[in-house]
């Protein structure tokens, strides 16, 4: 057998090497096909979906070791982002709190998304919690958009509600209380509770306006799923 020249044998290497290197750009171009459907129809997903905002209150209940403070739910506001008109609240002390998390949970089986601030450490596991604890079903796993734990990763500034809708000028302000005015609060007298209702409604209407503006700016990770 006729033995190949040096140059014979680059030749078939560069052959080689250019067949991986077809078969790679193929192999990138299907990933890069791919991940454009897969995006183009998350965001067709996310523009038809029905996506509810929402807002929890709670005041301190009781302490467990190392005066650690349990809570429960004073107040829900809940409303369509495309809706303004459709604010729902619920508030302890003036409704019956099976009335509040059933007529909240209707709400949130119809939503196609939720969205809240630091929604799935704070707002979702309260409910769960609250539904237990009342004997109701819990919570089924749900798509979420977390404007706190979904925000672009950045450093020297804050992560609250307030602080970011400042950062983007939302107009909406967050309604503050007084020490004095929190105690009227928990006590759910009708002073507390009309103060609780501006507060948890001015929460809603704030994260509404803030989250537009942060998907205008590409600042918001994708929804994903939460399960209890």
């Amino acid at each position: 057998m006729k033995r190949k020249t040096a140059r014979e044998i680059e030749a078939e290497r560069v052959i080689i090497r250019t067949r991986n290197r077809l078969r790679t750009q193929q192999q990138e171009a299907w990933v890069a096909d791919i991940n454009r459907a897969v995006c183009d129809a998350l965001d067709e997903f996310h523009a038809q979906s029905r996506v509810l905002s929402f807002d929890t209150e709670c005041r301190p209940l009781s302490y467990l070791g190392a005066d650690f403070t349990t809570g429960e739910i004073t107040a829900i506001a809940a409303c369509w982002v495309d809706q303004p008109e459709s604010m729902q609240v619920w508030l302890l002390g003036r409704d019956n709190p099976k009335v509040m998390l059933r007529a909240f949970r209707v709400l949130y089986d119809e939503a196609d998304v939720v969205t809240c601030h630091y929604i799935r450490a704070h707002d979702l596991p309260f409910l769960n919690g609250a539904m237990l604890e009342h004997g109701l079903p819990t919570l089924d796993a749900k798509m979420c958009q977390d404007t706190k734990i979904d925000l672009v990763r950045s450093r020297y500034l804050s992560k609250s509600q307030e602080s970011i809708a400042g950062v983007l000028d939302i107009p909406a302000d967050k309604k503050h209380m007084t020490q004095p005015e929190w105690r009227e609060a928990n006590r759910l007298t009708k002073k507390g509770l009309a103060l609780t209702r501006e507060r948890v409604i001015g929460d809603v209407v704030q994260h509404i306006g803030m989250r537009a503006e942060m998907l205008k700016r590409g600042l918001l990770r994708p929804p994903r799923v939460w399960r209890p």
